[in-house]
């Protein structure tokens, strides 16, 4: 079960904290969700729907409690 986690510091002492999860439902479909909190906002939820039949591109839709989006992802 791997969990991506970023801690960040800056240098006012603020701390930003984001966890991600993939989860690979078949070779070429996954999900990814991710988790952002930061002092300054309000902790902020994101699901993204991917279709990448090759490793080097991807396409999909993103949903957070806010907006809708739809978008490509190129590898290099």
């Amino acid at each position: 079960m791997l969990v991506e986690t970023d801690l960040l510091v800056d240098h006012k002492g603020k701390v930003r904290l984001d966890v991600e999860k993939r989860f690979q439902w078949t070779k070429a479909i996954s999900t990814e969700l991710a988790v952002s909190f930061r002092q300054t906002a309000k902790t902020e939820l994101e699901a993204t729907l991917l279709y990448g039949p090759a490793w080097a591109w991807a396409i999909g839709l993103m949903v957070t409690e806010e907006k809708v989006g739809a978008g490509a992802q190129i590898r290099f």
